[in-house]
This record gives structure tokens, C-alpha cells and sequence, in this order.
């Protein structure tokens, strides 16, 4: 009988794949049987959207409203200007991140609002109730 060759240094990744190949096999064997898992949409339960007081700079924690653009009950689309903070260093607008309708307004005008402060809320599956304001007729001149 033909003595067996004893392994080598140079043999030793060889060797170390055939053993992980091994403990790979016998736990597959021994664990539950696999289960495939689907990866599905999540949907909101809810309509209704907060938005917060955005981060308007490094050194700014709070801004004052100066003005908002639209009222509670008007619709709003993604990207409309919402509301107007202006602080000691800049003026934000702050705009819809959702389509829907304002419902709620935490502050009023001129009110001092904290940065990640909830600001308004928004329900995606609202119906507008108030229309927008129309500019006023322009004066005709005489």
C-alpha cells in the first residue's frame, strides 16, 4: 500500500476551503428546511404626513414665520411653497414633500419656531375644502 503524502504548508487554503466545504454541508443538512422570503411594498397606513421645521444652516437653531403661502384646507402639490422662516442669517421656503392637503398648522406668523419642530401636516388622501386665494384685479388706469 502506498504511504499517504503528508500535507504540505503550501497545501493549507486548499485544505481550508475543503473543511469550511464541509462544515458548510453538515449544517445545511441539519438546519429547517429553507424558506424563500418576498420582498413586499409597504404602503402607509396613514395619510397624514408632519413635516418639521427644516435645518436651515449649521449655526441656526430657530427662524421666525414670516409668512404662510397657503392656508388649511388648500391642496397642495409636491414643491409648493408652504411657508416663508427667515432667520438672523437667511430667508427658507419651506415646500410640500408631499401632494395632498394642508390640514393643520403648528405656528402662527411671527411665531419663533425651533428647528425640528413639527411645522404642518399634510393628508395625502385629503379633499380641499378652500380654494386659493386669486390675486386681486389689477387697477385700471385712467
Amino acid at each position: 500500500h502506498a504511504a499517504r503524502a503528508r500535507p504540505q504548508l503550501r497545501d493549507l487554503p486548499m485544505l481550508a476551503r475543503a473543511a469550511a466545504r464541509t462544515a458548510a454541508r453538515a449544517a445545511s443538512a441539519s438546519a429547517a428546511p429553507s424558506r424563500t422570503f418576498v420582498q413586499m411594498r409597504t404602503v402607509p397606513l396613514f395619510a397624514e404626513h408632519v413635516m418639521e421645521v427644516p435645518n436651515m444652516g449649521d449655526s441656526i437653531s430657530e427662524g421666525t414665520i414670516l409668512e404662510w403661502q397657503k392656508s388649511p384646507g388648500e391642496a397642495v402639490a409636491v414643491d409648493d411653497v408652504l411657508a416663508v422662516i427667515e432667520t438672523d442669517k437667511v430667508t427658507v421656503d419651506v415646500r410640500a414633500q408631499h401632494a395632498g392637503v394642508l390640514t393643520e398648522v403648528f405656528a402662527a406668523v411671527d411665531d419663533t419656531v425651533e428647528v425640528g419642530a413639527q411645522l404642518l401636516k399634510i393628508d395625502s388622501d385629503g379633499t380641499a375644502t378652500v380654494t386659493a386665494a386669486s390675486p386681486a384685479p389689477a387697477a385700471e388706469a385712467a
